[in-house]
């Protein structure tokens, strides 16, 4: 399911064209290391229709269950 819809929800450009998959653990163009798995998350969890305090108590859930 998540590479399912890491496929379907991912950027487009202004044409619709797909843009490159994103890591969500990666460097930016300057070295520093960034970290986007909550913002990977949310995105989704609002593509998929749920509310943020939705996502905001599964997120803790997942953070408790690591």
């Amino acid at each position: 399911m998540r590479q399912i819809s890491t496929l379907y929800y991912r950027e487009r450009d202004n044409r619709g064209i797909p843009l490159p998959i994103k890591q969500s653990l990666d460097y930016d163009d300057d070295g520093n290391f960034i970290d986007t798995t909550k913002d990977d998350f949310y995105n989704l969890g609002r593509a998929l229709g749920l509310s943020e305090e939705e996502l905001d108590c599964r997120w803790l859930e997942n953070q408790e269950n690591g």
